[in-house]
């Protein structure tokens, strides 16, 4: 089993630089779960996510995708 480390899963694959990007998905996706996990457990039922934290949470995993194409150089 290979085991990754953080700064290596941060990395941009192409320059070696940190993604900000992949940074900030991370720290919303985390967020999320871990807010959703902790009201589920006080109220004890499973709760449900709002649709504008889903839509915030589709915009950052869209906008990673839009700018991965946007770092493609194209070589003459």
């Amino acid at each position: 089993m290979t085991s990754i480390h953080w700064r290596q899963f941060f990395l941009d694959k192409g320059t070696g630089d940190l993604s900000a990007t992949r940074l900030v998905l991370f720290i919303w996706a985390t967020g999320v779960l871990v807010v959703w996990a902790v009201v589920s457990i006080v109220a004890k039922d499973i709760q449900t996510i709002p649709e504008s934290v889903i839509t915030v949470l589709g915009l950052a995993l869209g906008g990673k995708a839009v700018q991965r194409f946007g770092e493609i150089r194209r070589t003459p």
